[in-house]
């Protein structure tokens, strides 16, 4: 009995977050995800993502699952300390703080990536003040044909930038707007779960009304961060879940 005790705390202390709020059981997650993005692009080199089969379909889907994961990671690790604020009085996350410590964390090592790309492979665009300042700064996605341009994993990175400068005014608009006359802590989760859904209404929306309907060479429409909101929502659920627990308020069983 002792014996399985133990390997339950062991099994506790994985899950749940250590100190800094960080969940070291999600590195294999990231893990999982970072070898879905590497063998889905060895495969289309290798055209076999595109061939017959019953691999093919599984090779050429690696990529989104890879995508997917990293995205709603994204929403449930950066989420959280606001989810936090939006259900427990107290201090809110300092905002220039919040983007400072992101933009430090993907911007030299992304330049440093594709300083070294420039240099080893080269660029197939004309060199200029304009074009180094838009793949430098992770803006390709938002001039036309320039999606995919210098290093094409970026389109990713591009997306979680813009994360970053819309949660903090996401998680305002949920805890300050929807949440405003909220007098209960089951008020709070009520205004939290609406903001959520609302995200994944807008997300389904954007996706049918304008990334639908941007087919065109140049059209970049659906590399824009609202075309995948909903991906990032649902680990913003996941970090309101955790929260709530936190609170020591049990979850939903059904």
């Amino acid at each position: 009995m002792e014996e399985t005790q133990q390997r339950w705390q062991r099994i506790v202390g994985i899950a749940e977050p250590h100190r800094g709020g960080r969940f070291a059981a999600l590195d294999g997650y990231r893990a999982l995800a970072a070898i879905g993005v590497l063998v889905y692009h060895v495969a289309g080199n290798a055209r076999l993502t595109t061939g017959g089969g019953p691999v093919a379909p599984l090779l050429a889907n690696l990529g989104n699952f890879g995508v997917a994961v990293f995205f709603l990671l994204s929403g449930f690790l950066l989420y959280r300390p606001f989810a936090d604020a939006g259900l427990r009085p107290g201090s809110t996350p300092r905002w220039g703080r919040f983007w400072r410590h992101r933009l430090l964390r993907i911007y030299p090592a992304y330049w440093v990536a594709l300083t070294a790309y420039t240099w080893l492979i080269g660029l197939r665009m004309e060199i200029n003040v304009e074009n180094m300042a838009t793949i430098y700064l992770l803006a390709q996605s938002y001039r036309p044909y320039f999606g995919f341009a210098a290093l094409s994993v970026a389109w990713t990175l591009c997306i979680e930038v813009s994360f970053y400068v819309a949660l903090p005014f996401i998680a305002w608009a949920i805890r300050r707007g929807i949440g405003a006359r909220a007098r209960s802590a089951r008020a709070a989760l009520q205004a939290q779960l609406l903001g959520i859904a609302a995200l994944v209404v807008f997300a389904y929306t954007y996706r049918v009304t304008v990334a639908a309907q941007a087919t065109g060479p140049g059209d970049n429409q659906h590399l824009w961060l609202p075309n995948y909101l909903d991906w990032f929502g649902l680990g913003m659920l996941l970090a309101i879940a955790v929260v709530w627990r936190d609170l020591g308020h049990p979850l939903p069983r059904s």
